[in-house]
This record gives C-alpha cells, sequence and structure tokens, in this order.
C-alpha cells in the first residue's frame, strides 16, 4: 500500500475513537474509490465489525456528508498535521537515552496527573515518573537554584494550569528553564500540540530533550542538583506514596479536565531574586 494511504488510514483510525462511523461517511464523500480499501483494511486488522462496514458502504449510496462536518474533518487534519510538524521538529533535539542507578532513599515517584517540586537540598532530590505511553512527562529544570519540577500530564489535564509550574520556578536572572519531554502516542496527539505550544509561550524555556510518540519513552526522572535526566529505571526504585493504589483509582474515576495535583512531601517552590 503506498505511503499516503498508509497515512490516511492511520488518520482515519485514531479518529475511530471519536465517532468511528460518521468520520468515515464524510471521508468518503471524496474518496469513494478507495473506501472499500479503507474498510477492508480495518475488518482485516479486526478494528472494525464487519457489519458496521456493511452499514457505511450502506449509507454512502443514500447520504451526503454535511458541509460543517466536512469542515469540521478538514481542521482536524490540519491541526494534527501541525501537532505531527512540531513533534518532529522538537523530536530533532533528541534525548540521550541514560540509566537511572538513584536509590530509593533519594528519589520520590510523582504519580498520573500529579506535579512534584524538589531541589538539591531536598531529602528526594530526585523525582520520576513512569507508564506514560498515553500521557507526557515534563520535567522543568531550574540550574541556577538547583530546582526541578515534574508534571505527570494526562488527558484530564488542564493544559493552561502547567504555567504555574513555569511561573514558580522562574527566576529573575536571564538563565532559561531547561525543559525534557517524554511520552505520548498517537492518541493525545492534539493534546502533546498543547504543550508545546503552552512552552513556546514561556518567556523563558526551552526544550533541552524531547522523546515524543516512541515505543520506549514513557520514563523520566531529573536530578535537581545537576539537572541530568534518566529515561530507564525499575519503578521500585522510585519511593511511592502508600496510597498510591488509591489515588490511582480516584484519578481513573475522572470525567473532568483539572489542574494536576501537588505531589505529597514535593510542595518546594522556588523563590530567587
Amino acid at each position: 500500500m503506498r505511503q499516503p494511504a498508509k497515512q490516511l488510514i492511520r488518520e482515519l483510525f485514531h479518529a475511530n475513537l471519536i465517532d468511528e462511523e460518521n468520520y468515515l461517511l464524510q471521508f468518503a464523500s471524496n474518496n469513494k474509490n478507495r473506501l472499500h480499501d479503507y474498510l477492508n483494511f480495518f475488518v482485516n486488522k479486526q478494528l472494525l465489525p464487519l457489519v458496521t462496514a456493511k452499514r457505511i458502504l450502506s449509507k454512502i449510496q443514500t447520504e451526503q456528508p454535511d458541509a460543517q462536518e466536512i469542515e469540521k474533518y478538514h481542521l482536524l487534519r490540519a491541526s494534527q498535521k501541525e501537532a505531527l510538524d512540531k513533534i518532529a521538529h522538537v523530536n530533532k533535539i533528541g534525548q540521550k537515552q541514560q540509566v537511572g542507578t538513584f536509590i530509593l532513599q533519594q528519589a520520590k515517584h510523582v504519580a498520573q496527573h500529579y506535579v512534584g517540586y524538589t531541589y538539591g537540598g531536598h531529602q528526594y532530590p530526585i523525582i520520576g515518573s513512569y507508564g506514560a505511553e498515553s500521557c507526557v512527562i515534563m520535567a522543568v529544570h531550574n540550574a541556577e537554584a538547583q530546582a526541578s519540577a515534574l508534571c505527570h500530564i494526562d488527558i484530564f489535564t488542564e493544559i493552561s494550569s502547567l504555567n504555574k509550574v513555569f511561573h514558580n520556578l522562574q527566576s529573575q536572572k536571564s538563565e532559561a528553564l531547561e525543559v525534557h519531554l517524554a511520552g505520548g502516542d498517537d492518541y493525545v496527539i492534539e493534546m502533546m500540540l498543547s504543550i508545546l505550544k503552552l512552552i513556546e509561550q514561556q518567556p523563558n524555556a526551552i526544550i533541552k530533550s524531547a522523546n515524543l510518540v516512541t515505543n520506549y519513552a514513557n520514563k523520566l526522572a531529573i536530578d535537581s542538583r545537576t539537572g541530568e535526566i534518566y529515561t530507564s529505571f525499575d519503578s521500585p526504585y522510585l519511593k511511592h506514596e502508600e496510597d498510591y493504589d488509591l489515588r490511582m483509582r480516584l484519578i481513573a474515576l475522572a470525567c473532568v479536565k483539572s489542574p494536576p495535583e501537588l505531589a505529597p512531601g514535593l510542595d518546594y517552590i522556588c523563590e530567587i531574586n
């Protein structure tokens, strides 16, 4: 199959999570000759029930897609392209893959939908998170203050609230905050675009490393003393809260967007002149 067709199939599959049948109907309006190929692909890969494929083929013989829906489809594709271009651009910066050699007594876990702050003299100068397949882990470092923040961003994170993370670490001096990003997959492309745009809007921040939408980019830890990051480590080497399982169950019940919770014991706010 030609490469453009593969890209379109990829877009169609992601859109299926939103509105499988209607989206394919909109797409069919300008691609009727190739729709059979796409539907066969989905059915063969068990991504689409055969009965749904037949229903779609039957509908497009009599139904015309709504003009507003077609416009939404083109806007979605344009937004996806912008996101993929930005992700490819920051991934070119690269991210050194480094094994964490820290121990439990000096490293603390930041859970999903949480943010943690630490500094060089803290009991836990290293903070980290993992399991970011459909999330993004963002670490921000102030080298002058030897202070860092780490946030595990999920689909229910209010992205605009992340401005506070940069504000809390911001120095009045000119040295830029260093940002590291890891995680994400094809299902959270729009969320990653929002994160990248927010970082661009910061007056004094620079992305130092990025590894987004890859099979192994699901862990990230940072040492506030040096700004060094770790991308490979065993989760037991991060100190977890005793009620971690309960916290994760409560997060699973979330249905509205909200700012990330503050990780217990990791509430340091940077204060530099």
